[in-house]
Parts: C-alpha cells; sequence; structure tokens
C-alpha cells in the first residue's frame, strides 16, 4: 500500500510538471541504468489500478472535464500488436525482447475530454493515457525502457531535448499526424516515458483537430 501511494504520488508529480511546461522538462533519450532488484517484488504485486490517475486528480492538475474513456489490463500479445504498429517493428522481435525482460502485461488507463461539453459521447478533443509496464527485474525495466523509447522507426518522431530526469532514465516525444488512427483526426502528441525501478510508464497527451 506504502509503494503503491508513492508511485501514484510520484506520478501525478510527473503530470503536474509535464503540463506546467513540456519544453523544459524534455529530455532526449537517458541511458537506462538498472537500480537494485529488491524492489522488484513489490512492483510484481503492485495494484497498477490503483496508481493510475483519477478524474479528481486530473482537476486538481487544472484539467476540468475530463473523464475516463477507457481503463484495463492488457497482456502479453495485446502489447506486442500494440508496439508493433506504433514502433513501427518486428512483432516477433518485439515479443522476444520482452519476454527475455520478464514482461506479462501492461496496465492503460485514458482520460479524454469531449468536444462537446455536454455530450460525453462526442469525439475528443484532447486525451491523458498513461501506460505502466511492470517488469521482473530491474535489468529487464532496463531493457524494456530501451524498447519502448526506441522511435527509430517513425521518422515523424522527434526527441525534444532538455535537462530534467524522471525516475531512472527518462525521455520527451513529440509526434504528430494527419489522421489518428482511433479518432480519425489529426493529432499532436507530447509521450513521456521514463523508468522507475521495476516499472516502466508511458504518459501521453494528446490534442485532436
Amino acid at each position: 500500500r506504502l509503494m503503491q501511494f508513492a508511485f501514484r504520488s510520484f506520478l501525478f508529480a510527473v503530470v503536474i510538471a509535464v503540463l506546467g511546461g513540456p519544453p523544459t522538462l524534455a529530455q532526449e533519450a537517458t541511458p537506462a541504468t538498472p537500480v537494485a532488484s529488491r524492489d522488484c517484488a513489490d512492483a510484481a504485486s503492485l495494484d497498477l489500478p490503483a496508481v493510475t490517475l483519477t478524474t479528481a486528480d486530473m482537476t486538481a492538475a487544472n484539467l476540468e472535464g475530463f473523464g475516463i474513456s477507457s481503463a484495463g489490463p492488457y497482456g502479453v500479445e495485446d502489447d506486442v500488436a500494440y508496439l508493433a504498429e506504433s514502433l513501427r517493428r518486428d512483432a516477433d522481435e518485439i515479443r522476444a525482447i520482452l519476454m527475455d525482460a520478464g514482461f506479462s502485461g501492461s496496465y492503460f488507463s485514458t482520460q479524454s475530454l469531449p468536444s462537446d461539453a455536454a455530450n460525453r459521447a462526442s469525439l475528443p478533443s484532447r486525451e491523458v493515457q498513461i501506460g505502466v509496464y511492470p517488469f521482473a527485474t530491474a535489468q529487464g525495466a532496463a531493457e524494456g525502457y530501451g524498447l519502448l523509447s526506441d522511435e527509430s522507426g517513425m521518422p515523424e518522431a522527434e526527441d525534444v531535448e532538455g535537462t530534467v530526469t524522471f525516475g531512472d532514465a527518462a525521455e520527451l516525444t513529440r509526434n504528430s499526424g494527419d489522421n489518428d488512427p482511433a479518432i480519425g483526426q489529426p493529432f499532436r502528441e507530447l509521450e513521456l516515458e521514463f523508468l522507475r525501478g521495476c516499472l516502466v510508464v508511458s504518459l501521453s497527451l494528446f490534442a485532436y483537430g
């Protein structure tokens, strides 16, 4: 319980910092140095839904009107398919890296701001998506971080340089496109990936239209 509270507090601080000023908090990929694996037992038993952010957290971060649009666990094969599509890399290669790293599945939650405040079913104008990837060892988490932060297959993605590192390693990336596959609208994305002990976290901020 204490670890859940500590990590959730840390994640909330990261969200506040990123929303407060991305250019000063961005950083090119930081080498991932594994930390002591003694924390991994706690990470393996972590209640992942309990460490993601709530609508009340979003309101506290001055993000009024957001609400949870989706949340749930994903198995290894779900994550392999997702990462193969988003990173544009071979699925078998991704699967091998994740399995060797002691990965067993992720948890994602998405908070959405409706484009029409009176209609919660309207297309979102903005979204905040958080993905938590737990690994069996700190070395495995470092390898997973290396995979998730490698956008070499995405020529439109751009690392934003800066000075601040969250956790043990961090990278901030800017991305945009004419057609988001899920929303069907032009999008802009700012994604922070960071490593903390045996966890890798992806925090994405989306703006549509």
